[in-house]
């Protein structure tokens, strides 16, 4: 997709792949038609992030059913879940697609965005047969996730009431922050994850330093054709409270 995060495009190409992108809609939805059409073509491997990053979109299960069925059988379709945990009830669920066990398929999950174990870089691949989770573990660097970094993933796992708790929060903060960049006039993505992503008037790398200088770090978008757009993550109440009050005060000294 694109936007995309960049190493879901880097990694391919360093291993040698043609990369074909597609790029989300004006409103910054999934392109379901023009993804199908990639599908026909047969590639070798379908990488698809949902809920997407940087955007925030996720497949509604109908949009998922529709890709399913446009895929070859020589495409390994490959759904990338990282912020799975934020999204609304009814959005999809990649786990159904590698249980079925006919469908060539892998789901990506981490433990570093809803856990927050972002530092031990804890991440996990369900696959729909062994043949290509062995295929999958013989490609990996030879060092496995360190010891640390495994008992606390199982920790997180067997506390799930402060996950969720988490989650709720987040989505609470998501739903008010958007309110609030909505009413300074700016477009804001539709989100299930833990960030929003905003275009303005003014080139992302002159907020982002605008907003460096007022002790807020987000990540001004790079990628041709989204130079004006924006990544901030939902922070507590009153960190978000700042970043309205400090980008009202940017948009308004820019008019």
């Amino acid at each position: 997709m694109t936007p995309s995060f960049g190493l879901h495009e880097i990694e391919p190409l360093a291993a040698g792949a043609r990369v074909t992108k597609v790029p989300m809609t004006t409103d910054m939805g999934f392109d379901i038609p023009a993804l199908e059409a990639a599908l026909a073509t047969g590639p070798a491997l379908f990488f698809l992030p949902s809920p997407s990053n940087p955007v925030g979109a996720a497949l509604t299960r109908s949009e998922l059913d529709r890709l399913v069925a446009a895929t070859r059988p020589q495409t390994l379709f490959v759904l990338d879940e990282a912020y799975f945990e934020y999204m609304e009830e009814g959005q999809t669920d990649g786990m159904t697609l590698v249980r079925s066990g006919n469908f060539p398929s892998i789901v990506l999950r981490t433990f570093s965005k809803a856990y927050g174990l972002a530092g031990l870089r804890v991440g996990y691949a369900t696959c729909f047969n062994p043949e290509i989770a062995r295929i999958v573990a013989a490609a990996k660097p030879p060092f496995n996730v360190n010891a640390a970094a495994q008992v606390a993933a199982v920790a997180a796992l067997a506390d799930q009431q402060w996950m969720k708790q988490s989650v709720e929060r987040i989505k609470t903060e998501r739903a008010r922050l958007a309110r609030g960049l909505d009413e300074l006039g700016v477009f804001t993505a539709s989100s299930q994850t833990n960030f929003l992503f905003f275009r303005t008037t003014l080139p992302s790398e002159h907020i982002a330093k605008a907003l460096l200088s007022d002790g807020i770090i987000v990540k001004p978008w790079r990628e041709a054709g989204y130079e004006n757009w924006v990544r901030v993550t939902i922070g507590t109440p009153k960190q978000n409270d700042r970043v309205l009050a400090s980008l009202n005060h940017i948009l308004n000294g820019a008019s």
